[in-house]
Formats: structure tokens, sequence, C-alpha cells
């Protein structure tokens, strides 16, 4: 597991090579032992009467909003205060929820977690639907678009055409919403920053340059 570039942990793989071989991830792994994996592609498979999606180099960005995982205190356990109702059923890993001893990641929300955690969450995204994946090709399309869009911009500041860059700014924020909203539901996340924000740096820039000159 790592980190994304910005230092904030959103995706795991779920498969791993090490020489010859192929191994799960241990939230998956636990998983496997209660069913068989299905493979259908290299980007799909079927668990517990579950379909998981996965990028081609098998990462899947984890939803962290959702309950996070049940802790039961090991001190708990041992001095019976816990009934055993509560292992009926479930799932149960064994692992430390304390950041200071294990080794911790830091999620979108500032949040630390731990190893263990992560393997709960992936356990509890499977089984409700709520694992995403972020195709690669979505950031390049989303960054030509913007940059199009921004040369639409720099055209019309030329043209003096005030009231249309206005409305490229406006359709292009509203249009954005839906499209990223249509895909979510679909569990694909399309990286929308890789058009907005260098969108409306690009905008401000150009509407600033053109003040300070004009």
């Amino acid at each position: 597991m790592s980190n994304d570039i910005d230092g904030v942990f959103r995706r795991v793989h779920l498969f791993a090579k090490y020489r010859s071989s192929i191994f799960p991830f241990f939230g998956l792994a636990v998983l496997m032992s209660i069913d068989n994996i299905d493979i259908l592609n290299k980007k799909s498979f079927d668990i517990l009467t579950y379909r998981v999606n996965m990028n081609r180099d098998s990462t899947v960005l984890l939803n962290f909003n959702l309950t996070p995982p049940k802790i039961i205190s090991v001190v708990d356990l041992l001095n019976n205060r816990v009934s055993s109702d509560q292992f009926t059923g479930k799932i149960v890993l064994i692992g430390s929820s304390i950041t200071a001893i294990d080794q911790s990641y830091k999620l979108p929300n500032g949040k630390s977690i731990t190893s263990s955690m992560i393997s709960g969450y992936l356990i509890e995204n499977i089984l409700n639907n709520a694992l995403l994946i972020q195709p690669h090709i979505f950031k390049k399309l989303n960054l030509a678009i913007s940059i199009v869009i921004s040369l639409i911009t720099i055209f019309l500041l030329i043209k003096r055409y005030y009231t249309l860059i206005f409305v490229v700014f406006i359709t292009t924020i509203t249009i954005s919403i839906p499209y990223t909203y249509i895909f979510f539901t679909k569990q694909i996340y399309i990286s929308i920053g890789y058009l907005i924000t260098p969108f409306i740096v690009n905008f401000f820039i150009i509407i600033l340059t053109f003040l300070f000159y004009y």
C-alpha cells in the first residue's frame, strides 16, 4: 500500500505480483477464504454474488464515507465484556486500530488509519458495492477539454466577447456537475479536477492579465 503523490491514501491494489505468483490484498484474501473468486476479465471478477470492477493495474478507490468497521477491544474480549453473539455470522479481522503502534495512512478527510482498518474498509466496500474505479483516460480527456476551453476563452477575450466568456465559464461548471454524478452512479470517478482546476486557474490568469494590460 502507498499514498498518492499528494501524501493522501485513496486506493489499493487488489492483486500484487511477486516473482511468478499473484497475491490478493489481505481484505480480498479474507473474502476468498469464504467464497471462490470468478474472474471475468482483466478488469472485473465476482465474489460472494458481488461484482468487483478495477482498473487494468488492479487498483480501486476506497469509499471511506461508509460506516467504519466495528472495533472491539481485546481487553473487553478477554474480560468477557463482549457477547459472542456479536461475532456470529461476521467477518473478524485481528489487528491494530492505533496509529501510534502501526503504520498509518492519511485519508482525504485528514484522519489517519491503520492497514488493518484499510482491509476492513475494503471488505465493507465490496459488500456494499461502494468501490470506485478511476480510468486514466479521463485524466487525459478532462485535461484536453480544459485546454480547449481555455483557448476558446482567450479567443473570446481578444474579440472582447465578455458576455460569452461568462457563459462559457458558467456552462463549464454547470455541466461538470451532472457529468460527474452520472459516472459516479456507475462507480466511476472521472477525475473532474483535471478539467475544473486548470480551467479555473487559466480563466482567472487570463482575465487578470487582460485587466492589467488593458
